[in-house]
């Protein structure tokens, strides 16, 4: 059923869109344009070293000159940005280097997307550094296509990409991302050893409390921390919303739990004897700099294991957030998400 009412309402969506309709056409532009020339444009001068590539080549861009967004942020700005080359027939790198080296976790599979760091160029002349937004609505996708195509056919012989645009969110994504990825041994290793734990298909339950228990990170510390008792008052109620999904399911399949609270997922595998988890904490790559090998380890397998679930759910209720992370994982494996309130 189709809330009426409140942000998520029809109304409120629908007139959201078309103020971003007019956002789109006549201020998004200028606003990504400013974006490049407060956080990048400082670095690219005309008297660096001229690029030695012959062939045009776009960049997907993660350095730490601005912010990337979490992790979910930087995959779908990567596959959109492919999906835009691949059509072009433009040659397609990434360059995720903070707060680490996207190689550590994924790898190049059927593309070669790699480029060492002094391959790329700085000059004026031959590089231009973009920018491209997202605004949360469900008009922007053409928008986002038209900006990055109409940007790498100009004439620069390496296209720089900051972005986390999600031009590519349906059926499209599987394929795409399987063409650029494959896991490392180590990831490969943890995914596996959680599914042999399992022992069979899963379903998987996601959510995202931000700092709201008091056990993880979120930007600057602006986001506000429950008192004790509001804390258990939701984990109870969460917890009683992963009993119903449970239920719900004809197949009675186990669960996996993927969570930024240790501190729930403690308590919900506690108490729910079909629940399991893939150990360790997470932590935001955008806030966390130095975060742990193990916690960037966990996030990506807990990503995977999402998208080799049977099903993927988000739970939300309150100030609990509505997380791209299962809907990413959901579209990695082509599996179908459903946003659970409660």
């Amino acid at each position: 059923m189709i809330p009426m009412r409140g942000k998520e309402g029809l109304p409120h969506v629908v007139g959201k869109d078309i103020q971003n309709v007019f956002q789109n056409l006549f201020k998004q532009r200028g606003k990504w344009r400013r974006e490049v020339g407060k956080y990048v444009t400082q670095y690219y001068t005309p008297d660096a070293p001229r690029a030695r590539n012959s062939r045009k080549m776009v960049v997907f861009m993660a350095d730490g000159r601005m912010h990337h967004g979490g992790l979910c942020d930087r995959l779908r700005g990567i596959v959109s940005v492919w999906s835009v080359c691949r059509s072009m027939g433009i040659d397609f790198r990434i360059s995720f280097r903070h707060p680490f080296r996207l190689e550590d976790y994924l790898l190049p599979a059927a593309v070669d997307w790699t480029v060492s760091d002094d391959e790329l160029c700085y000059n004026s002349r031959d590089a231009l550094p973009v920018f491209c937004g997202s605004n949360g609505t469900h008009v922007e996708q053409p928008f986002q296509r038209l900006w990055l195509r109409q940007n790498f056919a100009k004439d620069y012989k390496q296209i720089h990409v900051y972005t986390n645009a999600h031009i590519e969110n349906g059926k499209r994504f599987k394929p795409l991302f399987e063409e650029l990825f494959r896991p490392s041994a180590e990831l490969r290793e943890t995914v596996r050893a959680v599914q042999d734990e399992i022992g069979g298909p899963y379903v998987a339950v996601t959510s995202r409390f931000q700092q709201l228990l008091g056990d993880f990170r979120e930007g600057d510390g602006q986001y506000d921390i429950l008192p004790p008792e509001g804390r258990g008052r939701l984990m109870e109620r969460s917890l009683r919303a992963i009993e119903t999904i449970h239920s719900s399911l004809k197949d009675g399949l186990p669960l996996l739990l993927t969570s930024d609270s240790v501190g729930f997922l403690d308590f919900a595998t506690a108490r729910l004897p079909y629940a399991h988890r893939i150990p360790g904490r997470l932590a935001h790559m955008d806030y966390e700099q130095h975060m742990a090998h193990e916690a960037r380890l966990k996030s990506f397998a807990d990503l995977l294991a999402l998208s080799r679930a049977e099903r993927v759910f988000l739970i939300k209720t309150g100030q609990m957030y509505n997380s791209g992370f299962p809907r990413i994982g959901a579209l990695i494996g082509g599996k179908p998400f459903r946003l659970v309130r409660f």
